[in-house]
This record gives C-alpha cells, structure tokens and sequence, in this order.
C-alpha cells in the first residue's frame, strides 16, 4: 500500500473497504492531501491538530490538507474507505468546485468535520466509481474515461460542498460574524465572478467597505478577495480552455471581458 502523504500523487484510494489503517496514518503526520474516510462497520479514535474525536458506524470523516493526523486506535470490526485528494492540483481540471471546497475547509477552525446521513453512501459510491475508472483499460477508452474521471470528481467536490455548505448553515448561531461574512462573500463570487472582478461589487452588496472586507476575509481565509476573485475566475478560464471548443473570442465575451486580448492579459497576469 502506497504512502498516503506522497505529496506526488493527486489521488490517493485504499479502493474499497479495509479491516485496519495503513501504518503511516498511525503516526502524527501532516497530510498534504484533503483526507476522506468513510466509515461503514465499528469505530476509530483520531486525532487532528490537537482535538481528539471518535466516529463510528455509518460516518465519514472528513480532514483539512495540512492538518497533523494520528489515527490512535480502532474496533475488531473496523471497516474503512479511505480517499484522499490534492485538491490543489485539482483547480483546472474540475473547474471552481474544488477551490470552493478548499475555501470551505478553510472556514473550519478545527481543521476536520464528522458527517452523517443519506448523503454518505452517494458518495462513497462516486469514491467507488473513480476507483474502478483507474483500472479499466484500452487506448480507445482514454478519451471517455478522463472524462468520466473528471465528471465524477466534480460531483464529488459538489456533494462535498453542500454537505459543509449544510454544516455552516446550522452551527451560523455560533458561527461568527466574520465567518458568516466570508462566506456571504464567498457565495456571491460563486454567482458573480464570470462578470464580476471588481472588489467594490462585492462590498456594496455586502454593504461593508472595500477595506473592511478585504481585511476579514484575510484573517479568515488566509487568501487575498483579489486572490480569491482571480482564482476562481482563471479556473473557469482554464476549465473552458481544457475541456470545450469554444474560441477565445467567445469565452472573453462571456466572462465580460472587453476583448480576447484584455482576457489573454489577464489569464498571463493570473496563471503566469
């Protein structure tokens, strides 16, 4: 069994359900991956940056990149799925859904959550399919499975986010006030950057100043609006330029940009 914390693999899987942890992930280790694991049979004690934590049975924990994690014991009658993800390395292929993600576990202060509920088994059956794309062979299938690969990704990073996006809205009573106004922002980028770029948009409609908004969403985020606001409009550009036929004339007109050279100026400034 692989490393896991092998920060040269995007996806890591133990593809399909296991009776113990690989023993790296016994040891405190900081993951540079965003760590998934599902639990269907028994229970596991853990450890993520200091807090202590158990799940059990029909769980899935979910663990922040660059958190310490120690899985610090385990039931007889463990039964695991583990996935992890670079989800850093994801932002082209698979478009905004998982830079939203990221922003999402960044808004966790303990670095990890504990879900539960019909959405579980959804997705450990799009863990279960990624899996199986890994192993089906053939030239002439290429095409479609990278395809399928990246569609299933993506649904998984939406089903991701919605179950935070859940999360958030039921602990809002103690979630905070900047908190709550990083992720009103975050939202509104969501429905706004392809048209959108401008700070002072976004801080008239939270009706706070440019300023004030900016330092929030630094201190809670650790990422710059202007970073935030690029990222997500350059993945879209990416994802437009990678997966469809469109030409750049019709893409720049779109994304609101004044011609295919303000949008190739931009893409350079952004993606380098």
């Amino acid at each position: 069994m692989s490393n896991i914390f092998d920060i040269n693999n995007t996806l890591w899987s133990s593809e399909g359900y296991i009776a113990q942890f690989p023993n790296g992930m016994c040891t405190l280790q900081k993951t540079e991956y965003t760590v998934i694991i599902i639990c269907r049979e028994g229970s596991f004690n853990f450890d993520v940056n200091g807090y202590e934590g158990r799940c059990e049975y029909g769980n899935m924990l979910v663990v922040s990149r660059k958190a310490s994690l120690q899985i610090k014991g385990y039931s007889d009658d463990l039964q695991v799925r583990i996935f992890c993800m670079r989800i850093d390395n994801m932002y082209d292929h698979i478009s905004n859904a998982a830079f939203t993600l990221a922003l999402h576990l960044k808004l966790n202060s303990k670095f990890y959550s504990i879900f539960q509920g019909p959405e579980i088994p959804n997705i450990d059956k799009y863990i279960d399919l990624i899996d199986q794309n890994k192993h089906v062979s053939g030239c002439e299938n290429m095409l479609y499975l990278m395809y399928e690969k990246k569609l299933l990704l993506l649904a998984l990073a939406h089903r991701l986010c919605h179950l935070y996006q859940q999360q958030l809205d039921i602990e809002k009573v103690n979630f905070g006030v900047k908190n709550e106004l990083c992720l009103r922002f975050m939202k509104l980028v969501e429905e706004n950057y392809e048209k959108e770029r401008n700070l002072a948009f976004y801080a008239d409609k939270l009706c706070v100043t440019s300023k004030y908004l900016s330092s929030v969403v630094k201190s809670v985020c650790g990422i710059a609006v202007h970073e935030i606001i690029s990222e997500y409009v350059v993945s879209r550009m990416c994802y437009y330029l990678v997966n469809t036929t469109k030409p750049i004339l019709e893409i720049s007109e779109e994304m609101n940009f004044l011609s295919p050279s303000h949008f190739g100026i931009y893409f350079r400034r952004h993606k380098g």
